[in-house]
């Protein structure tokens, strides 16, 4: 019996401490003048259900940049999304969902920074949040 009560104990005990490291929520969302040098705006706040979700870089990109980025690691969406990744006037990156967004949903995105441009380590990724409307 008291094996049992051990077992189980350890058990539950190594559920609680997985949950704790769940690499999911160490990024937290950043404020935009922390990456100023890169981003000048991006999505944020209530938007529609058929909107893009947008960053938009500082400078601009060449042609060559450009063709050399793999779109598809450029967004990570909690929830997941489905949906194409494009880049417009050099220098605005939008991520355009395959179908509208369910209303009154939150989301928190990680816009891969360090996939467009050389960025030091800490600036890698770039995380906002926004929620559909109503």
């Amino acid at each position: 019996m008291k094996t049992n009560v051990k077992w189980m104990l350890f058990i539950v005990s190594i559920f609680f401490i997985t949950s704790c490291f769940n690499p999911q929520e160490k990024e937290e969302v950043v404020s935009t003048a922390d990456f100023s040098k890169y981003i000048s705006g991006h999505t944020a706040n209530i938007i529609s259900n058929r909107s893009g979700i947008r960053v938009i870089l500082t400078d601009t990109l060449s042609q060559q940049q450009i063709a050399g980025i793999n779109m598809d690691k450029l967004f990570t969406f909690y929830p997941g999304i489905k949906g194409e990744t494009k880049i417009y006037n050099q220098q605005e990156v939008v991520f355009t969902p395959k179908k509208p967004l369910p209303s009154n949903t939150a989301y928190k995105c990680k816009f891969h920074l360090d996939k467009v441009i050389g960025v030091e380590k800490e600036k890698k990724t770039f995380v906002f949040q926004f929620t559909t409307r109503k």
